[in-house]
């Protein structure tokens, strides 16, 4: 592995950490939808995108059953015996299973809610700190509790339960010096409306809070975002955000209540990925895509998977065109 070479790029402030940071993030979830990456080739993407910007990478205990945040924590280690770490943030995610769990549910303790995921107190801890040795790393930066909406046993238990008996866990792991803070990670839970069970109300998360804690350490969301599905997010969703006289978009949402906001999915997994030029423009059509909805939510965190290598590479090119 070479240096990384120092470049200042177009920032987003992160509340959460107090930390300003590039608007593009590295999503770890999968390489080419054709055939998966192996180790070495991740680690390589991994390295890549540090050095040619990136500051922020977002994973989860699940992607490669595991092995994302092993590489993520293997290129930390190498920078970091130079002295070239560069303050890299890790958003890592608890909740669904990893493919050696499905097979060995011992592994997963008690209360597995589905085939695929599990949010009983005694696992998300678990898994947590099985995080934090695969990174190779004293204190995590955020963990996202992952697709909360799919721990329902049942279409009448609403996600809000699942939520409220895991949320001591986190406030736990905070207390302990095990987390900085964390958040919600949910593919549609935050864009539903309220009463639906499988809604994710976020000022029902702070009421809990409030009541149950003099502080707290919830910080983020992460939802999916692109032109694809632009009408689901500004859906005025949320109820009951102090101030407003009625119901909100999720974006509103997270300004009002201070929390940092992070987008995946900006093509859907490469399915909606525009393709060729601008007229009278030196960058591609998603390029453009990406610089537009940057322009209408400056301060969110836009996470590029690389289930695309080019749309990832097209990304990392904005952050070297686009200084503070």
């Amino acid at each position: 592995m070479g240096e990384i070479t120092q470049t200042v790029f177009q920032s987003t402030h992160l509340k959460s950490l107090n930390m300003s940071v590039p608007w593009i993030a590295l999503g770890t979830a999968e390489v080419e939808s054709v055939r998966r990456c192996s180790e070495e080739e991740l680690t390589e993407v991994i390295y890549t995108s540090f050095e040619r910007g990136i500051r922020v990478v977002d994973t989860a205990s699940n992607y490669y059953a595991g092995k994302a945040e092993e590489c993520i924590g293997r290129v930390i280690s190498s920078l970091n015996r130079r002295g070239r770490s560069r303050d890299i943030i890790v958003f890592t995610k608890a909740g669904q299973l990893t493919n050696d769990e499905m097979q060995e549910r011992d592994l997963c303790g008690k209360g597995i809610e589905s085939q695929y995921c599990c949010f009983e107190p005694d696992y998300l801890e678990m898994s947590i700190k099985r995080s934090q040795e695969r990174l190779g790393l004293k204190q995590l930066d955020c963990v996202f509790l992952h697709n909360p909406e799919d721990g329902q046993s049942d279409d009448k238990t609403k996600v809000t339960d699942v939520l409220l008996d895991a949320i001591p866990v986190f406030e736990k792991l905070c207390s302990e010096g095990v987390l900085k803070c964390w958040g919600i990670a949910s593919w549609s839970g935050f864009y539903r409306k309220y009463g639906d069970p499988k809604s994710i109300q976020l000022m029902e998360i702070f009421q809990y809070l409030d009541r149950e804690y003099k502080e707290h350490h919830f910080a983020a969301i992460q939802c999916p975002f692109g032109m694809w599905n632009w009408e689901e997010f500004n859906r005025n969703s949320q109820f009951g955000i102090a101030g407003s006289s009625g119901n909100v978009s999720v974006k509103e949402a997270t300004e009002v209540l201070g929390l940092d906001l992070l987008i995946n999915s900006p093509f859907y997994g490469g399915v909606h990925l525009p393709t060729g030029s601008i007229e009278n423009s030196t960058i591609s059509a998603a390029q453009h895509e990406l610089t537009e909805i940057h322009s209408l939510l400056p301060q969110t965190i836009r996470v590029i998977g690389m289930r695309s290598s080019r749309s990832l590479m097209e990304a990392v090119c904005l952050l070297e065109t686009s200084h503070d």
